[in-house]
């Protein structure tokens, strides 16, 4: 299964447009894996992805060709589902989605023929009106989306739609969004607040966000959140890129007694304008003359800018 970095914009945004019509099912009678022949696949990025035909063999969907009318791809809308087991609001079941199939206009799928989809990553960005800015929710318990191919049970073609009569929007900027997090260390052996990357023997980290793709004209909003453990004020963990000093996230204090908080989480936002020096990269330094004892973890990082748009390759 090939995953497409570059997608072609409109045909991503109808491909999401469709699968967003996966919520409120009523309950099934019955499960759509019940019957037939059914393979895994699991994705991490948002993005288009193609299943060649020969790869439906390599997925032990049986020999080739397959009539591309039993071809389907099933799944859920990305995200973490309520916790609150509700009667209604949420797809009970599988739901089928949008797929574009090119078999050659035979209706049999062969080794050279091919099916796209989109996929989603289990985290999701949500827009907030009212800050006016993406919001990144994290899927606490999942870095993969799954998803389920069959060769028996069909699917959904994508549907097809006439052109739009609006006109055209010009624009040369977008919007930049990255996040790092990794769930590496759970500080009390309990809970879902999983922790990164720790400052303690490595003091400084670099961490690759993408920056590249911003400009001198653009504007850039760093969000810091990281856990610290000292028992005298004074450490902070320090936030640089290619532009400069960007902000320092300062830690409370702990009383270092066994039982007691082992750790404070804390989280801050800066904004940092660009000017003719590179960006770079993002760079994490814990400055902890006042306690050298002290130590932190990275919880997450993220950046929300515009940017100029340019052709990335890949």
């Amino acid at each position: 299964m090939q995953h497409f970095r570059t997608q072609i914009l409109g045909f991503f945004y109808l491909m999401s447009l469709a699968v967003s019509g996966l919520w409120a099912q009523s309950w099934p009678v019955e499960s759509v894996l019940r019957k037939g022949l059914w393979a895994e696949v699991r994705v991490t990025e948002d993005g288009i992805y193609r299943i060649k035909g020969s790869e439906f063999q390599q997925l032990g969907l049986g020999p080739l060709p397959i009539p591309s009318s039993s071809v389907g791809i099933w799944g859920r809308n990305a995200g973490v589902l309520s916790e609150v087991n509700a009667n209604q609001g949420e797809a009970r079941d599988l739901s089928a989605l949008p797929i574009r199939i090119e078999d050659g206009g035979d209706g049999m799928i062969h080794a050279d023929d091919a099916v796209y989809f989109l996929g989603q990553a289990p985290h999701v960005w949500n827009y907030d009106a009212s800050m006016q800015r993406w919001i990144r929710t994290t899927h606490p318990y999942s870095d993969q989306q799954v998803y389920f191919v069959t060769a028996t049970e069909g699917g959904t073609p994508m549907p097809t739609y006439g052109p739009t009569v609006a006109s055209p929007q010009f624009t040369d900027r977008y919007t930049f969004v990255a996040w790092h997090e990794l769930d590496l260390v759970n500080l009390v052996g309990s809970g879902r607040m999983w922790m990164g990357e720790s400052f303690d023997y490595t003091l400084s980290r670099t961490i690759d966000l993408g920056l590249g793709r911003l400009d001198a004209q653009s504007t850039a909003r760093f969000t810091l959140s990281a856990a610290g453990r000292t028992t005298v004020f004074g450490p902070k963990l320090e936030l640089r890129t290619g532009q400069g000093f960007v902000g320092a996230l300062s830690f409370q204090t702990v009383s270092g007694v066994s039982g007691d908080t082992y750790a404070r989480w804390t989280s801050q936002a800066w904004n940092q304008v660009g000017s003719a020096t590179p960006w770079g990269s993002v760079n994490l330094t814990l400055e902890r003359s006042a306690n050298t004892s002290a130590s932190a973890w990275l919880d997450a990082v993220s950046v929300y800018a515009d940017a100029p748009m340019a052709y990335q390759g890949g």
